[in-house]
């Protein structure tokens, strides 16, 4: 993990990103996303640090995800997402990341939220670029961050074991971080899958750059864009089988 000071920093300098998002792209779909065009993927942002402001604020209480309104739609949702934005920063920054908050894993250390908010907001600033321009990657560092956070927040706790035989092994390997390798054996369930950091032999092995091989993860990039060594049909079920 990262420093708090570290994601709270992300969290403001990625949303900047996204609230500077030019109005005449609003109505481009989103390749990562193709539900959202781009208005839409940021309302859907926006809306997520209203949701957290809410339940930071709540005393360690329940927030409902139904009693936060809707973003507003077109160029007037991109200073509603500002305002949410400056709202969000300040929640977090004022709550303490020891004090104990409802998250949708449970009650969890505010400190989850920073993390959370930090990744989220990193990878859909990458989602409404690559609507418009060549996005800009994704730290490093942040990159492997948001690997590690996914495992445990998406991909185990989502993934259809249907997707992948059980025993099958994936390696992931960062290019460009020394530290950035992962192994993961698929069994027939999350608790039977284990993840474990390090060098390995397995039956793919899926190459790239952090940035490149975190929005492999979350379905962004494919994986015959990435250097993929062995099975490549194991890697492509592995995409098939997470739900983002």
């Amino acid at each position: 993990m990262l420093d708090d000071g570290t994601y709270l920093d992300q969290v403001k300098a990625q949303g900047d990103l996204l609230a500077a998002t030019p109005p005449g792209v609003l109505a481009q779909r989103v390749p990562g996303c193709p539900d959202w065009d781009v208005a839409g993927l940021i309302g859907h942002t926006g809306w997520i640090f209203n949701f957290v402001t809410a339940n930071l604020r709540a005393g360690g209480e329940r927030v409902s995800a139904k009693s936060i309104a809707a973003a507003p739609s077109g160029p007037d949702v991109l200073p509603w997402f500002a305002e949410a934005l400056g709202v969000l920063v300040t929640a977090l920054d004022e709550v303490s990341p020891a004090t104990e908050v409802h998250t949708f894993v449970g009650p969890r250390p505010a400190a989850f939220w920073r993390r959370r908010m930090a990744q989220e907001t990193t990878v859909h600033r990458w989602d409404a670029e690559s609507a418009h321009t060549t996005p800009a990657p994704v730290d490093a560092a942040m990159a492997l961050d948001g690997i590690d956070e996914s495992w445990d927040l998406y991909f185990l706790r989502r993934f259809d074991w249907g997707s992948v035989p059980a025993g099958a092994t994936m390696h992931l390997h960062a290019t460009d971080a020394p530290e950035g390798e992962w192994l993961v054996t698929f069994g027939a369930d999350a608790d039977a899958t284990r993840v474990e950091r390090g060098h390995a032999k397995a039956d793919v092995a899926v190459r790239g750059t952090a940035s490149d091989l975190l929005l492999f993860c979350f379905g962004r990039v494919p994986a015959d864009q990435l250097d993929v060594v062995g099975e490549a049909q194991l890697a492509a079920a592995f995409q098939a089988g997470a739900n983002y």
